[in-house]
């Protein structure tokens, strides 16, 4: 199997202080191209029961990655296409990195694979 498709992978560097102690805001490092075994579906849903979130729609993604070290919640994702640094199309890496590498029978999609496994990437609209 070959990672045929390349999305854009901002890191997430959260908030904090520089070393003279002034606050640093939240921020993503300079976006790199990473290839992608797939990216599928894996759910849209809408909040119910709230009606100040009533039109809020989620969509999430698995993204099958060679290696899911590189990856972390928060980090931003644009698909194919899209734009990372719009907040309407691009995603967000949820807490679920899932490594796959350590199965019983010691496979790998291919040889680059080192850590290989699926993301899941979360939208909010609305």
């Amino acid at each position: 199997m070959h990672a045929r498709w390349t999305i854009q992978h901002a890191s997430y560097q959260p908030a904090g202080e520089d070393p003279d102690g002034y606050t640093v805001p939240e921020s993503f490092a300079d976006p790199v191209e990473r290839l992608v075994y797939l990216i599928q579906p894996q759910r849209s849903e809408v909040p119910v029961g709230n009606d100040d979130l009533s039109l809020r729609v989620i969509n999430s993604l698995v993204i099958g990655v060679p290696d899911v070290t590189l990856y972390k919640p928060g980090d931003r994702i644009a698909l194919p296409g899209g734009d990372i640094n719009d907040d309407e199309s691009a995603y967000r890496v949820s807490e679920d990195v899932q490594n796959m590498s350590f199965g019983p029978w010691d496979f790998k999609p291919s040889a680059d694979a080192t850590a290989f496994g699926a993301i899941v990437v979360e939208r909010v609209s609305g």
